[in-house]
C-alpha cells in the first residue's frame, strides 16, 4: 500500500497537462466509437450544427431512402445509400485535445464541396452527440486513466 506522500505525489501528477495527454490517449483508443457516433449522426440527417444535412430533390427517392432508413426523416439527406461513404469514415488526432473526422471514400470531396455538396458541416459533432461522447466515452474512460494513476493499478 502506498504512503501518505505517494499517493499526494500521484495526486499531483494528475494536471491539465496529463488530462490533455490522457484525453488523446483515450481519441486514439476509442476512435472507432467516435467514427460511430458520426455515423449515427449521419444518419439522423444532423450537421455539426444540428440543422439537417439536407433535403432529396424528388419524392420517388425520398421515398426509396425513408424506406431504407426512416430516422433521418422523410427527404432529408442521410449519406448513406449502399454504407461505403460512412464505412470509410476516420477519426485522426490531430493535438492533444483535438481531432479530425473524415472519409477515405471517394465521395469525401464531392459531398463536402459548398457548391455541389452539402459542405465540411456534415463532419463533426453536434451539442447533443457531444454531450453523449463526453458521458459516454470519455468521461468513463478518463475517469478509468486517472484512478489507475492515483492507485498504480
Amino acid at each position: 500500500m502506498a504512503t501518505i506522500a505517494e499517493m499526494l505525489r500521484r495526486a499531483k501528477s494528475v494536471n491539465r497537462v496529463s488530462i490533455r495527454k490522457m484525453t488523446a490517449e483515450i481519441i486514439s483508443e476509442k476512435h472507432q466509437d467516435f467514427e460511430q457516433k458520426q455515423r449515427d449522426q449521419m444518419l439522423l440527417g444532423l450537421d455539426n450544427k444540428g440543422r439537417k444535412i439536407g433535403y432529396y430533390s424528388t419524392q420517388a427517392y425520398s421515398s426509396r431512402k425513408y424506406s431504407m432508413n426512416s430516422k433521418a426523416g422523410y427527404g432529408v439527406v442521410d449519406l448513406k445509400f449502399k454504407g461505403d461513404f460512412q464505412d470509410e469514415i476516420t477519426a485522426r488526432v490531430v493535438s492533444a485535445n483535438r481531432f479530425i473526422m473524415y472519409s477515405q471514400d471517394w465521395k469525401m470531396k464531392k459531398l463536402t464541396d459548398i457548391e455541389k455538396g452539402y459542405g465540411p458541416d456534415i463532419f463533426g459533432f453536434n451539442d447533443t452527440s457531444k454531450k453523449e461522447i463526453t458521458s459516454e466515452i470519455v468521461m468513463p474512460a478518463l475517469v478509468f486513466k486517472i484512478k489507475n494513476v492515483l492507485l498504480r493499478v
